[in-house]
Formats: structure tokens, sequence, C-alpha cells
């Protein structure tokens, strides 16, 4: 009698525990979908940890794009040098959500405010332009430049362009279509190389042969 009683106790509290686990799981879920809901009906949501104020929206533009140029601000404890050259960071848009570039203040935004230097960031809105291509991006890319370029001609130095992941080979695209002397060097962060996988772009390339069908919304598509 003694261990049917353990057993249905330690079956009873089985039971309850896993109720208990799966309320707290769809309580989870209910908190995801609102946080969803919510950025969802943002304009621009993003994850960008700076304030800045927007300059020119590529929605406006002759060959409009989702892509924006903002100005970092800096924060009050931060002091920028209008004569130092300025900082553009270009947010990478490879899966990874808008503002991703600037989503911590230990970074290159951070960093080159500290150091200074006025801060500009290009960034995307979720949804594209209907019928914008990467060539339409890269010209609206050039654009920025020139803007960020036009406003600090003072400054001792041209606009030092910083391209994470995508955004790197994305502004060489840029920097080979349209060539300008006022634009200065750039900084290409592509990403971690290892004996085992030499190059990112060289992996899967099944995946890669693939990630053109279905208009580019294959789920195969792993570049």
């Amino acid at each position: 009698m003694l261990e049917q009683n353990a057993l249905g106790s330690a079956f009873f509290n089985y039971w309850r525990d896993s109720f208990e686990r799966s309320v707290l799981f769809l309580d989870v879920l209910r908190e995801r979908g609102n946080v969803y809901r919510t950025r969802s009906a943002r304009t621009a949501p993003h994850v960008l940890s700076f304030d800045c104020e927007l300059l020119v929206d590529g929605r406006i533009l002759p060959e409009p794009v989702n892509y924006v140029l903002v100005r970092i601000k800096a924060p009050a404890d931060v002091a920028v040098d209008p004569s130092k050259r300025p900082v553009i960071v270009f947010d990478p848009r490879a899966g990874h959500g808008p503002g991703i570039g600037g989503m911590k203040h230990d970074s290159e935004i951070g960093v080159a405010l500290r150091a200074g230097h006025s801060c500009y960031f290009v960034g995307f809105l979720p949804r594209p332009e209907p019928g914008q291509t990467i060539e339409d991006i890269c010209r609206a890319e050039a654009h920025f430049v020139r803007v960020v370029a036009e406003r600090h001609q003072q400054a001792d130095g041209k606009p030092m362009l910083i391209g994470n992941c995508q955004a790197g080979w994305q502004i060489l695209m840029m920097a080979a279509m349209e060539p300008d002397p006022r634009r200065g060097d750039a900084t290409l962060l592509l990403g971690r190389r290892t004996r085992q996988e030499p190059d990112a772009l060289s992996r899967r390339p099944a995946g890669r042969n693939l990630a053109d069908l279905d208009d580019g919304r294959s789920r195969r598509r792993r570049v």
C-alpha cells in the first residue's frame, strides 16, 4: 500500500510539474507574440541603442530604397570635434534586425564618438521598396556619403566608412559603381576565417546555388 501511495504521489507531482511548465511556456509565447505585434506596428523598428536624427530617407530618392541615413547624437558626456573626419557605419542586412550594427554602446559607433568623431549610421527599414535592386541601394549609399562629406568640408580628412558583414561587400560595390574623390577609405569587417571554414562565401555550395530560386524566397538560402 505504501508503494502504491508513493507511486501515485510521484505521478501526481510529475503531472503537476508538467502542467505548470506548460503554462509557463505558453505565457512566454504570449509575451513573445505581444513583443512582435508591438514592434511590427512601428514604422522603423530597430535595436540601435543611440539617439539619432534622420537626414536622408531613401524612400524619397529618384530610385527609392528602404535605406536611411541618420546622424548619431553624441551622449551628454561625449564631446565631438568637428575638425575630425566623420565616421559612417553601415548596417548589415544579412538576416539581422535593423540597427544591429549599433545595438551596443561598446561598438564602432561608441568608439568613434569617444574618440571625438562625428558619427553617422546607414540603416534600413523592414520592407524593401517595390522594384529596388542592389544597384539602387549602392547609388543611395553613395548619395549618403556625399551628404556627409558636404556637411564636413572643413574636417581634417574624408569620411571613414565602416561596413559590417554584408554591408562590407555592399560598400565595395558602391565604390566600384560610383568612384568619388570625396570618399575616404573603408574598413570592412567581413567575418571569421578558420582552417575549417576558410571563406564564409564558399560554404555549402549546394545551398548557394539554390539561393536565387523562388524569387529569392527559398527556405534553403544559406548565403
